[in-house]
Order: structure tokens, then C-alpha cells, then sequence
């Protein structure tokens, strides 16, 4: 079966960074519900984990579980 985070790669929506729209991010603020590329994951660790939740997509697989989906969904 297809993992969480394979899935959320998957839509046509994610296929682009959602700041800067560089292609294929893999990287993802979970507080915030955007995937972003590796530059602007940094930026948001910049911000702080009070704004935004930075995690890998293809690395950090404990976060992407079938509740965050339906949060998402």
C-alpha cells in the first residue's frame, strides 16, 4: 500500500513548492498544511515551530498518519 506521505505527493497540488513554486518539494509544514521545496523549509525553520512545523516527506514517515489526512482532506 501507498504511504500517507506518497499520497499527499501524488496530488497534482503538491507537485509544486506552495511559497515559491519550485517543483518537486519534499518537504512539508505540517502545522500549516503546505508541501514546500528545501529552501523555503528552511525559512519556515527560521520562523520557529510556533508558526510553522517543518518535516521531511520521504524521512519524518511517524508524521504523516491517516488522521493528518482527514485533517487535510
Amino acid at each position: 500500500p501507498k504511504t500517507v506521505a506518497m499520497r499527499i505527493l501524488e496530488n497534482p497540488c503538491n507537485k509544486v513548492c506552495g511559497d515559491c513554486n519550485a517543483a518537486n518539494p519534499e518537504w512539508a509544514s505540517v502545522n500549516l498544511l503546505v508541501v514546500i521545496c528545501q529552501a523555503c523549509a528552511g525559512h519556515h525553520r527560521a520562523l520557529g515551530t510556533n508558526v510553522s512545523k517543518v518535516r521531511s516527506m520521504k524521512l519524518d514517515n511517524n508524521v504523516w498518519t491517516e488522521p493528518l489526512m482527514q485533517v487535510s482532506g
